[in-house]
């Protein structure tokens, strides 16, 4: 009885009590990806409850390279904090916790972050040295309102032509920006061109996650169940940003939807990039999908560009709560000085 480290063969357990918990089946070769793929030796970095040889908690980090303030360190996302109903209540996501928090310290990691559930949150708060930095907003786009409409009501069904003349409306009033030597490429493979953007935008803001071209191949192209659309900005073929997009559809009462979220995006400051990534994003999905959504820290370029284009804040679905781990940690406790998006996190 007790926690220790994951073990080959320990994945069939884990799959079997992911389903039980989230009531979602997982493939083995989905979870080699999540885990034993995914770059830097430090994965996987998972630990498990185990009992009479049945594994009844499980708790685990993504290992990632990080900037902060500049400099490169290792930051930890929580993933997959689960104990199997029938164990609950001996006290096994206490423990998980503090033992993931004292084995993350002794291994140099400088801060794990994610975004808990309401009763995870809790339980964080008052049994570690969690901090909760706030919720962090949601804008979207809407291209399509009279069929988002008819999902939720029959009646809207026979006006989802007007949807047409209040797209191309719409695009009239889309501010646009045109640049000399600018280029817009579909990648389908990242090159070391995304390594150089990565070093460029290291500074972006006081902790952002290293986004060279091993990471965003690993998470963007070989993902086993979902496909994603990655749009480059280039100017005199520099690259200057990017902007990662999935579309999903979405079912309603009386019907369905297709939406889009920008999972991640990211850009230099030497042009108007930011809003140049959305003008190219909205262009490629105008004739397809009826809303967009991405979320959005405070306090930066992209919230501008957001607001600009028409972007409109819906709500704060996640909060980020963040465990400091290096005494004297050099960020404060403000959600301005982070930036992460949908991306950085393993259910999108």
């Amino acid at each position: 009885m007790g926690i220790r480290f994951y073990e080959p063969g320990d994945e069939e357990q884990i799959n079997q009590l992911f389903q039980k918990v989230f009531n979602k089946e997982r493939t083995l070769e989905h979870w080699d990806w999540k885990f034993k793929q995914k770059p830097l030796s430090d994965n996987p970095w998972v630990l498990v409850f185990e009992e009479d040889q049945q594994i009844l908690g499980h708790i685990s980090l993504w290992i990632s390279e990080v900037y902060i303030n500049g400099r490169v360190e290792k930051a930890g996302l929580r993933a997959d904090t689960m104990v199997d109903p029938s164990a609950r209540g001996k006290g096994i996501y206490k423990s998980l916790n503090e033992a993931m928090i004292s084995y993350a310290k002794e291994a140099g990691i400088a801060y794990l972050y994610g975004f808990p559930a309401p009763k995870a949150k809790q339980l964080l708060l008052a049994h570690t040295n969690a901090v909760n930095l706030g919720g962090i907003s949601r804008y979207i786009y809407v291209l399509n309102p009279v069929a988002l409409l008819a999902g939720k009501t029959k009646l809207a069904k026979p006006m989802t032509f007007a949807d047409g003349f209040y797209n191309k409306l719409r695009a009239q009033k889309e501010p646009r920006i045109l640049h000399e030597g600018l280029a817009i490429e579909q990648v389908t493979e990242l090159d070391p061109g995304f390594t150089e953007l990565a070093k460029k935008t290291a500074a972006f803001k006081p902790f952002i996650l290293k986004r060279n071209a091993e990471y965003m191949n690993w998470r963007y192209v070989n993902h086993p169940d979902n496909q994603y659309t990655i749009l480059a900005v280039k100017i005199e073929e520099q690259l200057q940003g990017y902007i990662v997009i999935k579309k999903e559809e979405k079912t309603f009462k009386h019907g369905s939807v297709i939406s889009a979220s920008i999972i991640d995006w990211l850009g230099t400051s030497t042009v108007p990039t930011w809003h140049i990534l959305l003008q190219e994003a909205v262009d490629f999905l105008r004739d397809d999908v009826d809303i967009i959504q991405t979320w959005c820290m405070k306090g930066n370029e992209a919230e501008v560009a957001l607001k600009k284009f028409g972007f409109m804040e819906k709500d704060k679905p996640s909060e980020l709560v963040v465990h400091p781990l290096e005494d004297g940690a050099a960020i404060q406790e403000d959600i301005v000085d982070w930036w992460v998006v949908q991306g950085d996190i393993d259910s999108f």
